[in-house]
């Protein structure tokens, strides 16, 4: 049986972007929605995006504790697109894991980073549900 949770982090950046004339100041917003699947000992994370915006690469951490987080995989971004992408990956979970944390952490161009909120695993109650707080 597969179990199913979303939850959407809403990732924003400033950019020096200035248009010649007005010397306008914008500010691009990226948005990433991140959901798990578990299906016998596999975990499947997929996330998805509605724009990017000098987006290098995503970071897939996972943590048994939601406190001390590992990568466990590197995606490369689109970098720039008005698109929506698709992304996902498979882990292999240890079946002694009682409680398994995932989240996506987004690096743009210049090295900036944000955190998405937590999807979490619970053996115990083959449950997945979000963190409500997001990690900064």
């Amino acid at each position: 049986m597969k179990n199913l949770i979303i939850t959407t982090a809403l990732l924003v950046a400033l950019f020096n972007n200035y248009n010649t004339n007005a010397q306008v100041k914008t500010t691009q917003v990226n948005t990433v929605t991140v959901s798990i699947e578990k299906d016998e000992d596999v975990m499947t994370i997929n996330w998805n995006t509605m724009r990017e915006v000098n987006t290098s690469y995503f970071i897939v951490e996972k943590s048994t504790d939601g406190v001390h987080y590992q990568m466990i995989h590197t995606t490369k971004a689109a970098s720039s697109s008005l698109f929506g992408r698709q992304y996902s990956m498979d882990d292999t979970i240890d079946t002694s894991d009682t409680i398994i944390y995932y989240r996506i952490v987004t690096v743009l161009m210049g090295g900036e980073r944000f955190v998405s909120n937590d999807v979490v695993y619970n053996k115990v109650t083959n449950e997945t549900n979000s963190n409500i707080i997001a990690k900064k």
